[in-house]
């Protein structure tokens, strides 16, 4: 209810105010639940625009799914870690929590969990933004042929539109066409 009130809605007070309530039933052993109202509460902070509380909240989602063992949900709150991150100019931390989603997410035979393609396209961001425009489109191809095996319209979205800009910032205006369609 905390993330449908808060982030769909827009009603920030509300929603950190139905996570209270929520964390105040639930065990402290409920981990992967207290991942998911750490979860809305980032969710709020990042669309009421505070970065920083929401950069916070993302990362206590991340360690208490972590102390769950459970590791897509792990893979997940680093990605949306990344993003804030990202959001907030922090770009060497960015490449750091991608590089620690991947690893978390690639198996010993090299299998990666399609969760990981987040990871891939934000540490591309970075790297287009650093103009390392070869090694962007490597990890950006990466995280988007391994988002279309999860089929997520936003994880495709976000790793097509950041395919388009690594195409136009290395001047292949036709690859950024197709990109884009």
């Amino acid at each position: 209810r905390a993330i449908i009130t808060g982030y769909h809605l827009g009603e920030g007070p509300a929603t950190l105010a139905l996570c209270q309530q929520a964390l105040a039933y639930l065990s402290e052993q409920n981990l992967l639940v207290r991942a998911e109202v750490a979860y809305a509460q980032s969710l709020v902070h990042y669309s009421c625009g505070n970065i920083v509380a929401s950069i916070q909240s993302t990362r206590e989602a991340t360690a208490l799914a972590q102390a769950a063992g459970n590791t897509s949900s792990t893979i997940f709150y680093l990605c949306r870690t990344a993003n804030s991150l990202l959001v907030h100019g922090k770009l060497r931390e960015v490449v750091q929590v991608a590089e620690q989603a991947a690893l978390l997410g690639t198996t010993p035979v090299g299998l990666s969990d399609a969760m990981v393609g987040w990871a891939y396209i934000f540490h591309g961001i970075v790297l287009r933004e650093w103009n390392r425009l070869d090694e962007a489109l490597d990890r950006v191809l990466h995280g988007v042929r391994l988002c279309e095996q999860s089929e997520t319209i936003v994880s495709l979205y976000y790793g097509y539109t950041e395919l388009m800009r690594i195409y136009l910032a290395r001047g292949e205006i036709d690859a950024a066409r197709t990109a884009f369609h």
